[in-house]
């Protein structure tokens, strides 16, 4: 049976692209590594609704979402924070 989401390299990598948004230190390029790395971790997610993975792997996509949506988040906190401190 053909999975409804072939398999995709770069979707595969999606823990390299999780790794390159957790530890960027340029806080300009931040929000594209996190944008990459959700975007890369849904398409998994996608293929693993098929017939690929593991249900660890599956768990792993879903604490890195976890993650990232958090780390997004104290992001935008600290934007907001930054902006009133300087008025």
């Amino acid at each position: 049976m053909k999975p409804a989401f072939p398999r995709c390299q770069d979707h595969a990598d999606w823990k390299t692209l999780y790794t390159a948004a957790v530890v960027e230190t340029n806080k300009n390029l931040i929000p594209q590594r996190v944008s990459a790395a959700e975007s890369a971790i849904l398409a998994r997610g996608r293929e693993l609704f098929g017939t690929y993975g593991t249900g660890e792997e599956k768990e792993s996509l879903r604490d890195a979402l976890f993650v990232l949506h958090a780390f997004r988040m104290d992001l935008e906190h600290t934007e907001v924070a930054q902006d009133h401190s300087s008025r």
